[in-house]
C-alpha cells in the first residue's frame, strides 16, 4: 500500500517527472496479461493495475540477499575451553556450526538447504557466517557476526528459512544482541543475469528523486552521516561536479545510458571485464581518487586502447581500477 500511494501515477497517461525514468522498465508491464478477476469492477486506476502487475511479475524475477549485523554477548557460552582455536575464522565455523544444528531441526518444513558455512565460497548458494568491521559489540567476552543469507527468492520457503535463522539466533547458546552499531541489510537483484542498463537508470533516478523520503522513513539518526549511508545524490553530484542541481543530474544519468546504448558489444564486454590501456603517470594521479585499498576514477579520462589498435577509450568517472 504505501508503495502505491508514493507512486500514484505509475503506467498512467501523465506519468509525475519522477516517473519519466521508468518508461523504460514499462515495457515488459505493458505486455503482462492483466490480472483476472473484479480489479477493474473494483474501480482500480490504470496507474494501480499497473503497478499490482509489475509486483506480481517483480516476484517472479527478482532475487533478494540479507545481511544481518549482531554480536554474541559471550563468546565462552559456546566454546568448549579445552578447545583449542588457532584463528578467528574457526570461531565463525563453530557459530555457523552451532545455527545448522538449531535450524536443521525444522529441515522438514523447508525443501531447501538449511546448512550454515562459514566459507566465502559458500556465498550466494548458502546462509554464511563471517566477520563485519563496523560492529560494536558489547558484553564481557562479546563475539561480532554478519550474517549473509543465500540468495533467496520472494517465496514462503526461503521466509520460513529467514524466520528460523533469526529465531536460532536468539537462542542459547548465542543469544545474539544488537545495538545502534548493527543493521540489517537487503539487496534486491535479478538471477540468472541482471537489471538492464535502461532499468538500473530508472532505479536510480526515481530513488534519486525520493532519497530524503526514504532517509526519513528508514534511516536511523545515528546512522544519516555515517559514511556507510551517504546520500546517493550527494556522492552522483560531487563526482559529476552538479551539486544542487537535480535536472542536471538526470540528464547526465539519461546521457550515460545513451553513451553506453552505443557501444559495441565488444567494447561493453571490455568495461564489464576489464581493459588494457595505456595512460600517462600525470594523467592517472589527478584522475585518481583512493579509498583504502580501493581505487575509483574522480573524473573522466581518455586512454588508449592498446587491445583495438590505439584506439582513444573514455574512461568515465567511478570507474574501479585494478
Amino acid at each position: 500500500n504505501a508503495k502505491t500511494r508514493v507512486l500514484p501515477n505509475v503506467g498512467s497517461s501523465q506519468p509525475t517527472r519522477a516517473m519519466d525514468a521508468t518508461d523504460a522498465t514499462c515495457k515488459d508491464v505493458a505486455a503482462v496479461p492483466k490480472p483476472s478477476g473484479n480489479a477493474e469492477s473494483l474501480g482500480r486506476s490504470d496507474s494501480l493495475q499497473a503497478v499490482l502487475r509489475w509486483h506480481e511479475q517483480g516476484q517472479k524475477r527478482l532475487s533478494i540477499g540479507l545481511e544481518l549485523e549482531c554480536y554474541l554477548p559471550d563468546l565462552g557460552a559456546l566454546i568448549d575451553r579445552l578447545l583449542p582455536v588457532d584463528d578467528v575464522q574457526e570461531l565463525y565455523a563453530l557459530v555457523a556450526k552451532e545455527l545448522s544444528k538449531r535450524v536443521l531441526q525444522d529441515e522438514h518444513r523447508c525443501r531447501t538447504s538449511r546448512c550454515v558455512s562459514a566459507d566465502a565460497c559458500d556465498w550466494g548458494r548458502l546462509w554464511t557466517a563471517t566477520a563485519d568491521g563496523s560492529i560494536q559489540p558489547e558484553g564481557k567476552n562479546p563475539f561480532p557476526v554478519e550474517l549473509v543469507s543465500k540468495r533467496m527468492s520472494f517465496d514462503d520457503l526461503d521466509v520460513t528459512l529467514f524466520c528460523d535463522m533469526t529465531s536460532a539466533l536468539r537462542l542459547a547458546p548465542l543469544r545474539a544482541a544488537t545495538n545502534e552499531s548493527t543493521g540489517l541489510h537487503v539487496h534486491i537483484g535479478r538471477y540468472p543475469g541482471f537489471f538492464s542498463v535502461e532499468e538500473v537508470a530508472a532505479i536510480l533516478k526515481v530513488y534519486l528523486r525520493f532519497e530524503s523520503a526514504i532517509n526519513t522513513l528508514l534511516l536511523p539518526v545515528t546512522r544519516q552521516r555515517n559514511r556507510f549511508c551517504r546520500d546517493f545524490r550527494e556522492v552522483l553530484a560531487r563526482a559529476q561536479g552538479l551539486e544542487g542541481d537535480e535536472e542536471k543530474l538526470l540528464a547526465t544519468i539519461d546521457a550515460a545510458v545513451k553513451g553506453i546504448q552505443k557501444m559495441s558489444p565488444k567494447v561493453r564486454s571490455a568495461c564489464v571485464d576489464g581493459c588494457v590501456a595505456s595512460v600517462s603517470k600525470g594523467d592517472l594521479m589527478t584522475a585518481l581518487l583512493g579509498e583504502g585499498g580501493l581505487w575509483r576514477l574522480k573524473s573522466p579520462i581518455e586512454t588508449l586502447d592498446l587491445e583495438a589498435d590505439g584506439r582513444p577509450m573514455l574512461l568515465p568517472a567511478g570507474l574501479t581500477l585494478k
